[in-house]
Parts: structure tokens; C-alpha cells; sequence
């Protein structure tokens, strides 16, 4: 059985196809060739996993909705069950 090739770089298959370069006088370097700076970036201001309170009694309201309709039918889909909470919800 034969071995499976390893997929090239964009560097590698240049490098390959015998050079080319930004400037005269090379094949192109490798993208991770370069140094990281020693600076970070700073993380977005906007935390990751806070929900507004509408939607979380949205998802509660769908989730109830949801776990009714499994007990029925064990392969109900979720979508089905967000036609129906959507008949049932109040704001």
C-alpha cells in the first residue's frame, strides 16, 4: 500500500515549483520562519458566554419544549421543537 503524501505549505509548493520571489535573488521563506514579537495582544473588551436575560428564558422556554417533545418521540429534532416553542413563548 502506498503512503499518503503530506500536504505542502504555499511557501514549500512555491519553493518547489523553483522559486519566484517578492525580490530577485530567492525562493520565498516560510511563513513561520519569522520571530513573534515579545508583545501580546489585548483580549476584546466584550467577555465571551454572557447571555441577555431574554434569551436565556428563550433557551429555557425552547429547552422544556425540547425535553417534552424527545419524551414523545425520541427523534425529534431541535428545529422542530423551536417551530413549536415559538407558538408557546411569551415575551
Amino acid at each position: 500500500m502506498r503512503k499518503a503524501k503530506r500536504m505542502l505549505t504555499k511557501g514549500e509548493k512555491r519553493i518547489k515549483k523553483g522559486g519566484g520571489s517578492y525580490k530577485k535573488g530567492g525562493p520565498y521563506k516560510k511563513s513561520g520562519s519569522r520571530k513573534r514579537s515579545g508583545k501580546r495582544s489585548k483580549r476584546s473588551s466584550r467577555r465571551k458566554g454572557r447571555v441577555p436575560p431574554a434569551l436565556k428564558a428563550w433557551n429555557a422556554h425552547l429547552n422544556k419544549v425540547f425535553a417534552e417533545m424527545r419524551q414523545k418521540d425520541p427523534k425529534v429534532l431541535r428545529k422542530d421543537a423551536m417551530k413549536e416553542a415559538k407558538k408557546t413563548y411569551k415575551k
